[in-house]
């Protein structure tokens, strides 16, 4: 059983929940959806990502 855990403020991430991971081959975190908030909307102020609902085309 895989326990996927915050690396900010240790709680639990449920599965099939919200969070931000970064994956590098020498280096990886997760954090929850509380504590990865302030990164995620720096990158939406740069361009950098997108919301999905932004990001699908209407017909």
């Amino acid at each position: 059983m895989n326990i996927t855990k915050c690396d900010l403020c240790k709680r639990t991430i449920k599965k099939g929940g919200a969070y931000f991971r970064l994956f590098d081959p020498f280096v990886s975190f997760e954090l929850c959806s509380n504590c990865s908030e302030p990164i995620v909307e720096l990158l939406k102020s740069k361009g950098l990502i997108k919301d999905k609902k932004e990001g699908k085309k209407k017909k």
